[in-house]
């Protein structure tokens, strides 16, 4: 039975923090799922959580996932979760993988995480699970800050680590690693150390064992709660923030049906600098799902772009900065769109545009005349014996041509855009739907004319495409 108080740790305290953080992320008391490494962190957060599970009520589940990377010690760390679980009466969900050693440093640590939340995702939909608690601690935290702060970090970032994020919850943000550490030694509490944290060849690790060793040296054990303490004012601050920029970015932008951003190009130059770098702060983290390589110098490099007038910058991560007309267009790089083969019935996620495209065989007797002769938008009639040919999807190439509704022969599919006004970032995010050879629904814009309901179709198929978020 784990004693209610330790030097620095809780128990009451951190039911009481569960308990908040849930209630600020909507409530539920439909079971939490610990991500459960075998380490300090990982084993207490576990220790504890069952034991306000009793008070609160809720079910417990664990998640453990053996990359395979040290060998007979990653088989050893799944071992020992497997036995903890079973001592406290807690279903382990186990997934093993052969994790490349080939891959190193940050690209690793991408891939590990990668697979880490998708697993977590899949056991959660399965049992409907409606929590992910992680292990993250103030200390954590602390490196956070630091690490995001020489990188040059602005407003979003020195914030450090969100105690929420959707569905993940932190629960021991407030305690240290040290406190932890003594919370698991008073209770007699075994865990496993991975000795890869030891390792100085992560920025992290460097951080942990380098550098704030010497800014505690400097400042004294204060630091850690002095910045921790940072770290929540700025927090509050950001929230402000991310208030305020998101009725500028309802105000002021547009996001294509496949997810480029057009801001007002004519508003954006009237903004301070301040306010310029949040704007793109924002862009940046809604395309990429976070603000981990997102810097001041790349906010910079776009406000540089558009005083010089420079027409497209590659900023990081794939994300892409390009002026046309009066929009300033943020978005993420498109190369190497693949095709797609569609199905002639039902529903067919085109992965790589973020849409998924539904085919229905609909009697033209039970649609209305204006439904029929409608070509534009996400959702068009065709006629169904005029699309016998294999259908796919994809990109717009040079030299393609095409022949719009209510014409007669074709023209180059650039003039169709041009004539359309459709800015050239665009352009380039269109997907073509195309029976065999033949171009017959330019996604969006227009469908071919060779395609049309006349009053000889007898059938038709509905052809609707809706969005879908991929990060």
């Amino acid at each position: 039975m784990l004693r209610k108080k330790t030097s620095g740790l809780d128990e009451t305290v951190f039911t009481g923090a569960l308990s908040s953080l849930i209630g600020a992320a909507g409530g539920g008391q439909a079971g939490i799922l610990v991500a459960l490494s075998g380490g300090p962190d990982s084993v207490a957060l576990l220790h504890l959580i069952h034991a306000a599970s009793v008070e609160m009520g809720f079910g417990v589940g664990a998640a453990h996932v053996n990359y395979g990377l040290r060998g007979e010690e990653s088989h050893d760390d799944e071992r020992f979760c497997h036995d903890l679980c079973k001592q406290l009466g807690i279903r382990l969900h186990i997934k093993r993988v052969a994790l490349s050693v080939r891959k190193s440093g940050t690209n690793l640590q991408a891939e590990a995480r990668r697979i880490r939340y998708g697993f977590f995702d899949e056991i959660c939909a399965k049992f409907r699970i409606t929590w992910i608690a992680t292990g993250h601690n103030q200390t954590d935290n602390i490196e956070t800050i630091l690490m995001n702060l020489c990188r040059g970090a602005g407003t979003f970032g020195l914030s450090g680590i969100e105690p929420v994020i959707g569905k993940i919850i932190r629960p021991l943000l407030d305690f240290t690693r040290d406190e932890i550490i003594v919370y698991l030694h008073e209770n007699n509490l075994p865990y496993r150390i991975d000795r890869t944290n030891l390792e100085v060849k992560y920025t992290r690790n460097k951080v942990r064992q380098l550098l704030l060793p010497v800014v505690v040296k400097i400042f004294g054990d204060k630091a850690i709660g002095s910045i921790a303490r940072a770290g929540r004012l700025l927090a509050q601050q950001e929230q402000y923030l991310h208030t305020q920029i998101a009725q500028m970015m309802d105000r002021d932008a547009v996001v294509t049906p496949f997810g480029k951003i057009a801001l007002d190009l004519k508003r954006f130059r009237r903004y301070d600098d301040f306010l310029k770098q949040l704007l793109i702060a924002d862009c940046f983290e809604r395309l990429t799902g976070s603000l981990q390589n997102f810097d001041l110098a790349t906010a910079q490099r776009v406000i540089e772009q558009v005083r010089s007038a420079t027409v497209k910058s590659d900023l990081t991560s794939g994300v892409m900065a390009e002026i046309a007309g009066e929009r300033l267009y943020i978005y993420r790089s498109m190369k190497d769109k693949p095709s797609y083969a569609v199905r002639r019935r039902g529903c067919t996620r085109l992965q790589g545009y973020g849409v998924e495209i539904t085919i229905e065989e609909v009697p033209t007797a039970k649609l209305a005349d204006s439904q029929l002769r409608r070509g534009k938008n996400l959702k068009v009639y065709v006629d169904a014996d005029k699309m016998k040919g294999r259908l796919t999807v994809r990109s717009p190439r040079v030299g393609d041509h095409f022949s719009p509704l209510g014409m007669r022969g074709s023209k180059k599919l650039s003039d169709f855009f041009s004539d359309r006004k459709i800015d050239r970032p665009l352009r380039e995010e269109i997907p073509l739907l195309l029976c065999g050879a033949r171009i017959v629904w330019i996604i969006g814009q227009e469908i071919a004319d060779g395609v049309k309901i006349t009053a000889r179709t007898k059938t038709a198929l509905k052809l609707e495409v809706t969005q879908h978020r991929e990060f």
